[in-house]
């Protein structure tokens, strides 16, 4: 299944039916109550339908979330899109914070409680579109082997013991897309990898099982790396995200994957330093099998019907997929990048060298008397 198939400009932050709860929930509460209740939310009042810009600042980072269109982008990442599940995370953990106690309401205590307004405190700010400030909430944990957690929101002294203690993420790398591709092997129909100097297809038989084509002469399969590279694009994550005309990738490999359903995923890869990327690309069926399958008649089969779902299922899927990745390059974990381009002598061996005979005497020979044991 693929993780996102959105425009690159469009993420959807949430769902209509998230939205509006959450709004219903935030905007029809009223204003803080002048006066502290244990389990009462620190956030209240809140529109998350205004919300334009978020800031976060905790670890030494801090990262700028800014609404494009029905989603977010993340400053620090050019721009890139951010993941519209790591948003909502973090909306709903920011609002949802519940008080168990009030520590103190003097000014002067919160330094020590390290809840001050300065530039050592892990923070999250709301904004709206005109820049203004919904709601700033400050938040630190107390000794390195204490539980605890302080709150505070900027513009009031009190500071508050948290019920549910917030866990904040100053690292843009924290808020992007980082699950690429995401579907079972069982969808995988073949792989194709090319690179300069080799190429080798792996692909099902009759019987679903995995196997090599056109084995070397004299060599025998590694089976176990066969099935490491035939699955290697089941599940790609990402470590970080690049803008691809900024890259100086150096490309040196091409791997294609070929699903049961009329939909083949490219990757390419290639080396900056030491690091591994990506960059990815998706081919649906052809513009002509796609105006085939909108043609239904009314006694059209129910096979032949789902037959047509999928190809305009996969045309759709191609051009959100491509839209979404064809301004990116990701880098990935090394061994993911050496599974998508293993040479073909890395997936054959020779097979263990044969056994000698042992030597027989000659027929009428006489043969070596066998040693006796003394009585």
């Amino acid at each position: 299944m693929l993780v996102t198939n959105r425009k690159l400009s469009v993420l959807v932050i949430v769902t209509a039916l998230l939205l509006a709860a959450t709004g219903l929930v935030y905007t029809m509460r009223s204003a803080p109550p002048w006066r502290f209740r244990s389990g009462e939310l620190l956030i209240q009042g809140v529109d998350v339908g205004k919300v334009a810009k978020i800031t976060v600042r905790a670890g030494g980072k801090q990262t700028t979330l800014q609404r494009a269109g029905e989603g977010f982008t993340v400053d620090e990442r050019n721009s890139c899109p951010a993941s519209t599940k790591r948003v909502n995370d973090l909306l709903l953990s920011v609002l949802e914070v519940r008080c168990i106690s009030q520590v103190t309401a003097a000014a002067q205590a919160q330094s020590h409680l390290s809840v001050a307004d300065d530039e050592k405190t892990p923070f999250v700010e709301l904004a709206d579109a005109e820049g203004k400030r919904l709601v700033k909430l400050l938040a630190s944990r107390g000794a390195p082997d204490s539980p605890e957690q302080y709150v505070r929101l900027a513009g009031s002294d009190a500071v508050y013991e948290a019920g549910n203690p917030l866990w904040l993420s100053g690292d843009p790398v924290t808020y992007i897309e980082r699950r690429l591709l995401d579907f079972s092997r069982e969808d995988i129909a073949a792989v194709i990898v090319q690179a300069k100097d080799f190429s080798y297809s792996i692909a099902r038989d009759k019987d679903g099982r995995i196997q090599l084509q056109g084995i070397p002469p004299g060599k025998q399969v590694k089976q176990t790396t066969v099935e490491g590279v035939f699955v290697a694009v089941e599940s790609i994550s990402c470590d970080d995200v690049a803008p691809a005309d900024q890259a100086n990738v150096q490309w040196d490999a091409t791997y294609i994957c070929q699903l049961k359903t009329p939909l083949t995923y490219i990757v390419r890869g290639g080396a900056k330093g030491e690091d591994r990327y990506i960059a990815l690309s998706a081919e649906g069926p052809s513009p002509a099998a796609v105006e085939r399958s909108r043609n239904i008649t009314d006694t059209e089969a129910q096979s032949s019907l789902e037959k047509k779902d999928a190809v305009i299922s996969a045309d759709a899927k191609a051009k959100a997929f491509n839209s979404r990745h064809a301004n990116w390059v990701y880098k990935v974990p090394t061994w993911k990048g050496k599974d998508l381009s293993r040479p073909l002598t890395e997936l054959v061996e020779n097979p263990p060298a044969t056994q000698p005979a042992q030597s027989q005497p000659a027929q009428g020979q006489p043969t070596a008397p066998m040693p006796t044991t003394a009585p």
